[in-house]
């Protein structure tokens, strides 16, 4: 595998990822305040979005996938499977503890943060809530579906695009 091959890989998973983040808010913004809206600033907004969620893949490859990808590489586990169960698996693993701050291992700041959604609190004085590790969960579970298609855009171009099929 040539060094361009795993660039090509990286930018074509991380431009898979931005799509699918500002295709979320996107379709969002639609069912919400309408296909007007969306003409009139979702798409530009879309586009910002794309930006920050291409940074943040490409980030969250290059940190947390990289290692994981070389030792499957190297053990020759290269096949579909692979991709989908460790972009899923990291995916949820890796919004989990971001959204739980490290689990609620790390410091938590300030104290007295609070925080709710339409349902309920989620966060009272600094720790999660019951509801709260729910969302939580939901919302990683949403983010591991997600990184499914990044892991096999990456796992394509990286072992498949471009090679002839006996």
């Amino acid at each position: 595998m040539t060094i361009t091959r795993i660039i090509s890989a990286l930018l074509v998973a991380a431009v898979i990822g931005g799509l699918l983040v500002a295709g979320w808010y996107l379709f969002g913004q639609l069912t919400v305040n309408g296909s007007d809206y969306v003409l009139k600033y979702g798409i530009r907004n879309g586009f910002g979005i794309f930006v920050v969620a291409f940074i943040g893949w490409t980030a969250g490859l290059l940190v947390f996938g990289a290692l994981f990808w070389l030792w499957l590489h190297k053990r020759g586990k290269t096949d579909w499977p692979h991709a989908v169960i460790l972009g899923g698996l990291f995916g949820f693993i890796v919004c989990f503890a971001l959204l739980t701050n490290g689990f609620q291992l790390l410091p938590a700041g300030s104290g007295n943060f609070s925080a709710g959604d339409n349902v309920g609190a989620t966060w009272i004085n600094g720790r999660l809530t019951a509801h709260g590790w729910w969302s939580c969960f939901v919302a990683s579970l949403i983010f591991a579906a997600s990184a499914v298609p990044v892991s096999l855009s990456l796992w394509w171009v990286a072992y498949r695009a471009g090679r002839k099929v006996a």
